[in-house]
C-alpha cells in the first residue's frame, strides 16, 4: 500500500492513470452509451443478408416495369460484392418475371442464373416472339472470396488501441510497483554535486560508524524538492536473506506561511524496528526555526530536534538496528518569509545496520 502510495505522487503515474481514465471514459460511457456510432445514409451493401434478398427482387420487378437499365445497373451496383451470390438464390422466387426480363436483366447486370433457369435452354422467347440468348454462367464474380459484409474498420482499430493502451498502463504499473523504492533512490542527481561536492553521494563507509557491524544492510536515498506537498518517502528494510526487519523514512513535520506550495520548514526523520514497541524518530528543521523556542518546543513531541546542515549525520538506534541519515545536499527557499526559513531542496541518504 505504501508503494502504490508512492507510485501515485510521481507526475508521470498520475498522468498514465488520468489518460487511461479518458479512454475509459471516451470509449465506454460516450462511444457506448451517450453518443453511440449511428449508420446514416449508407447503401444496401450494409443491409442484412435477408434484407438485401428481399432488396433484389424489387431492383429485379422493378426492371421488367420500366426497362430502365441505367437505374438497374445503379441499384445492382449499390449491393456490393456478394449481390450476385444472393441473386442465385433469390431467382427462383421471382415467378412474377418474365423469363426474358430476368435473362435480359442478368445480361445488363453482368450476374449468374440459376442452375434451374438455365436448364430452360440456351433460348428463351419473349412475350414479343423475339429471341434472347441467356446468360453465360462463367461471367459470375468470384464470390468465395467476397466479405459477407463491407463494415468500416475504424471501430474494430479504435477498440484494439484501447485494449493495447489499457495493457500496456498494467504492465508499466506493475514493473513499477516490483521493483518499489529502492530503484527510486539509485541514482544522484549530478546537479547537486556542483553544490556541495560529488564525495557526498559516495555511500558512508563502515568506519563512519564504529562498532555497528560492518557494511549496511540497506542504503537508501531520498529527494524534497519545493511543491512535493505530500512527500513522505518510506522504505522497508530487509536482511540479507529478504527477511522483513522494519521501515524508515522521511516526510515533512512542520511548514511555515500560507500558501501553495507549501514550506516545508522541518522534516522526520524516523526508524521502525518490529522487535521494538516505538519509532525512534528526530526531527531535523531549518535555521530560522531551529532558533525559534516556540518551534523548538514544539518539536520535541516528536522527537529530538536537530539543526540541517549539510554533510550533518543523525543517528537512530532500535531494539535491533541502527540507522544514519546524512544529508546529502540542501538549499533554502527564497520568499517574503525569514531568511533560512524553509526548504527548496533536501537530500538525505539514509544506511540501516542490523545489530
Amino acid at each position: 500500500m505504501e508503494t502504490i502510495k508512492e507510485l501515485l505522487k510521481k507526475p508521470w503515474v498520475r498522468t498514465a492513470l488520468v489518460g487511461l481514465a479518458g479512454v475509459l471514459f471516451g470509449l465506454i460511457v460516450l462511444g457506448w452509451w451517450l453518443l453511440p456510432v449511428k449508420w446514416v445514409d449508407t447503401t444496401p451493401a450494409f443491409l442484412r443478408q435477408d434484407i438485401k434478398k428481399d432488396y433484389i427482387r424489387m431492383v429485379v420487378e422493378s426492371y421488367s416495369l420500366n426497362k430502365d437499365t441505367v437505374l438497374a445497373k445503379s441499384r445492382w451496383e449499390s449491393l456490393g460484392k456478394n449481390a450476385g451470390e444472393l441473386y442465385k438464390e433469390v431467382q427462383p422466387s421471382l415467378s412474377k418475371v418474365a423469363a426474358a426480363d430476368l435473362v435480359e436483366f442478368s445480361r445488363i447486370v453482368n450476374a449468374p442464373l440459376s442452375v434451374g433457369t438455365s436448364n430452360t435452354g440456351s433460348n428463351m422467347t419473349g412475350s414479343g416472339g423475339e429471341t434472347t440468348t441467356s446468360a453465360n454462367t462463367n461471367t459470375s464474380p468470384d464470390t468465395k472470396n467476397s466479405p459477407t459484409n463491407s463494415r468500416s474498420i475504424l471501430p474494430i482499430l479504435f477498440a484494439l488501441f484501447c485494449v493495447l493502451s489499457l495493457v500496456l498502463g498494467f504492465i508499466v504499473f506493475y514493473i513499477f510497483l516490483k521493483r518499489g523504492k529502492r530503484t527510486q533512490s539509485a541514482a544522484a542527481d549530478p546537479v547537486k554535486a556542483d553544490n556541495q561536492g560529488a564525495d557526498f553521494f559516495k555511500p558512508k563507509s563502515s568506519e563512519h560508524a564504529p562498532g555497528w557491524g560492518g557494511a549496511p544492510i540497506s542504503q537508501f536515498m531520498t529527494t524534497y524538492m519545493q511543491g512535493d506537498d505530500q512527500y513522505d518517502d518510506t522504505f522497508t528494510i530487509d536482511n540479507t536473506m529478504g527477511e522483513f526487519l522494519g521501515e524508515c523514512g522521511v516526510g515533512i513535520s512542520e511548514t511555515i506561511g500560507v500558501g501553495d506550495p507549501k514550506k516545508v520548514t522541518a522534516f522526520d526523520i524516523w526508524l521502525f524496528d518490529k522487535n521494538d514497541i516505538q519509532t525512534v524518530t528526530k526531527v531535523i528543521m531549518s535555521k530560522h526555526t531551529y532558533d525559534d523556542p516556540s518551534a523548538h518546543q514544539n518539536a520535541m513531541t516528536k522527537g529530538e530536534p536537530l539543526l540541517a546542515e549539510p554533510g550533518e549525520t543523525i543517528r537512530l538506534e532500535t531494539a535491533t538496528l541502527n540507522m544514519e541519515a546524512r544529508i546529502v545536499d540542501m538549499n533554502y527557499g527564497q520568499s517574503p518569509l525569514p531568511e533560512s526559513s524553509f526548504f527548496d531542496r533536501l537530500t538525505v541518504e539514509l544506511s540501516v545496520w542490523q545489530k
